[in-house]
């Protein structure tokens, strides 16, 4: 066993650093300086392990290490040993786990993890991440999880979508994209030199149907313009937020979120205007809604003093729900079967609920069929994506004024089935 050297002091250490040989420097039993002949000094720590054997670790050269720092390190490497753990093993452990890595692509559920924590601080909506989360834990991970980046074959990815492909096929679809994203991110993090089997051109297109034509897409069940009179009317007579908030949804043309999330510091009341910022809408970018005399009526209900945080919220001050809206367009449409009346839905040709999202499907039938206001206005109201590039750059403005005149008319559509104009 290694003597207790005197504990030198680091002037005296820095003498030594010049004379080439061990030199013990005291304080932690064993620790040495070693100095070779080219005088290049290190740290080592001199210690009897199982079995008798004698053997030295490094603790860093002498010029980035202070004798301090030396003497700490040395007390921790022999603490880790009395409690039988062998540091140097573990280091080499977690060097080889790294080099591993860095020479391939890891397992799918690493990597996808990885790809995730990498790319979500990108992603607006925080249930993004959780639909990523939630369909590769339920899909992907129990076939692919353990599998190497590189050792994931075509059978595999089949195994994974072929199950519900026919009965999921929106699940299937996207999912499909998301293991492609996460082997292509593999692939360049890893610089591997394999193609990617999830891939959907030229390669799973040629063995599995196209989502389209496997399953029509469904739309959102919407009421026919020609009742939101009718229905509007229904509306006004229920109390609660979750009434108000649906006839702001109405009148705005806005998507859900976008309504349940408004807060008082979007709303210009001077101007009638309400401003989404970027980070709420769906396409990225400011959308500028003109607000009508009922829209602004609505916000006017809420004194001065109150206009504070959401424009809607229950009973405990927090936002509503899309739930909230859903049950009360449920409940309106039952009351009306009680009443010996057409139900809301009677007409629509689907057994599910009208959504609230389907408004903006009425609004935009109203404005086709019974108005003269152009197709790009519409699109412009209703803040969707304008896909042709020319076509976008042409039309840079807003149009406010126009769309206006346009919101104005659709108010009055709404309060049709009313006696009065408020």
């Amino acid at each position: 066993m290694p003597k207790i050297a005197n504990e030198l002091s680091a002037l005296a250490v820095r003498k030594l650093a010049t004379i080439p040989g061990g030199h013990p420097v005291g304080g932690v039993r064993g620790l040495q300086l070693q100095v070779t002949k080219q005088l290049q000094a290190s740290w080592i720590l001199r210690v009897v392990v199982s079995g008798g054997a004698r053997r030295e670790f490094g603790l860093g050269p002498y010029n980035g290490t202070t004798l301090m720092e030396a003497r700490e390190k040395a007390r921790k490497f022999r603490e880790e040993l009395r409690a039988g753990n062998d540091p140097s093993v573990r280091a080499a452990t977690r060097k080889k786990r790294q080099q591993d890595l860095a020479s391939k692509g890891g397992t799918f559920k690493a990597s996808a993890l990885r790809m995730i924590e990498a790319k979500k601080t990108g992603w607006k909506n925080p249930v993004h991440v959780q639909q990523w989360l939630s369909t590769l834990q339920t899909y992907a991970y129990p076939v692919l999880g353990d599998k190497k980046i590189e050792e994931i074959t075509l059978e595999d990815v089949l195994a994974v979508l072929e199950p519900i492909w026919g009965t999921k096929t929106e699940t299937a679809d996207r999912l499909r994209g998301r293991i492609e994203r996460v082997i292509s991110w593999a692939i360049t993090q890893n610089r591997l030199n394999i193609q990617n089997v999830a891939r959907w051109r030229g390669h799973l297109d040629t063995v599995l149907a196209t989502p389209s034509k496997v399953k029509q897409k469904r739309h959102h069940p919407a009421l026919p313009f020609d009742r939101i009179g009718e229905f509007y009317a229904a509306l006004r007579q229920r109390e609660g937020a979750s009434a108000r908030a649906l006839e702001y949804l109405i009148q705005t043309a806005a998507r859900t979120g976008e309504v349940l999330g408004a807060t008082w510091s979007e709303v210009d009341m001077d101007n009638a205007r309400w401003i989404i910022p970027a980070a709420r809408m769906k396409a990225g970018k400011e959308h500028v809604v003109p607000l009508n005399r009922i829209a602004m009526g609505l916000l006017y209900l809420v004194p001065a003093s109150d206009r504070q945080g959401f424009l809607f919220t229950n009973r405990v001050e927090n936002k509503l729900s899309n739930m909230s809206l859903i049950a009360l367009i449920r409940r309106m449409h039952d009351d009306n079967l009680k009443q010996g009346m057409d139900g809301f839905f009677d007409r629509v040709q689907t057994n599910e609920v009208i959504t609230p999202h389907g408004f903006r499907s009425t609004f935009r039938d109203w404005v086709a069929e019974r108005t003269d206001f152009g197709h790009e206005i519409a699109e412009m109201a209703l803040a969707h994506t304008i896909p042709n590039k020319a076509e976008a750059a042409y039309r840079r403005g807003s149009m406010i004024e126009k769309r206006e005149v346009m919101m104005a008319s659709w108010a009055d559509q709404c309060w049709s089935g009313n006696m009065r104009v408020p």
